[in-house]
């Protein structure tokens, strides 16, 4: 019977319950990475630098940009799920940072033909020796972009491929559209027209003044000769 009395008294938790207990949780969570990444991005001793030479081995040099961007997220991930395109406009953007550092690091040391060992060498070369020194270039996520796109654009032909991707990603995060911006350039590109239709007016009208100018001041110089000459006749006469 008593059995029977403690289970009938036994509630379920509310769906406002669950909720709150989970929010707790994702707070404790986010409460943890943030510490842990604020030792990384205050290299405090031998924990702070590797895991900062940790994250360096998966993002290179953008390791900073990382941690900050995660932290944000952390605490502001429901504001930032409701922008349209923030998401997929920062991914763009960092896909084409992960580009351009992982193709400087190649042409700084010449890795063309192991791009992958000679990223890791880099980072590892930090990490086992507690200590941040050399440039990471896009870490593992930035070799595994660069080898497709080198291999069929050439390593200065990655430079551009993440110069359009950052141009995409800021076009995303952006409030404007695609029409936005061809409606913008247009009307940029119609005022340049006009303006220097303008002054090709302008520079015509100064020429024919000038030149206006000129045949006058020879008209001039024309009737004061005639007048001389003839005045000199009388004279002689």
């Amino acid at each position: 019977m008593a059995n029977k009395n403690t289970s009938k008294t036994r509630r379920r938790p509310s769906k406002a319950e669950l909720e709150r207990k989970q929010a707790i949780q994702r707070m404790l969570i986010s409460l943890v990475i943030a510490f842990c990444l604020m030792f990384a991005a205050l290299r405090l001793g031998a924990v702070g630098l590797t895991l900062y030479n940790l994250i360096r081995l998966l993002v290179g040099s953008l390791a900073y940009l990382v941690i900050f961007v995660v932290l944000v997220y952390l605490f502001f991930f429901k504001w930032i799920r409701k922008q349209e395109g923030l998401i997929s406009g920062f991914l763009c953007i960092f896909s084409g940072l992960l580009l351009i550092f992982e193709a400087y690091l190649v042409w700084k040391y010449g890795i063309e033909q192991s791009v992958l060992k000679g990223t890791l060498a880099q980072v590892l070369t930090d990490l086992t020796g507690f200590r941040v020194t050399s440039f990471a270039g896009g870490g593992l996520l930035g070799v595994a972009l660069y080898i497709p796109v080198a291999f069929l654009f050439s390593n200065i032909g990655t430079y551009f491929i993440g110069a359009i991707l950052i141009l995409i990603g800021a076009l995303l995060v952006s409030p404007w559209s695609v029409y936005d911006v061809a409606d913008f350039l247009g009307a940029r590109f119609s005022l340049w027209m006009e303006r220097r239709e303008l002054k090709k007016q302008e520079r015509f009208i100064k020429r024919e003044e000038e030149k206006a100018r000129k045949e006058s001041r020879g008209a001039g110089k024309t009737r004061k000769r005639t007048g001389r000459a003839s005045l000199v006749g009388y004279t002689s006469c």
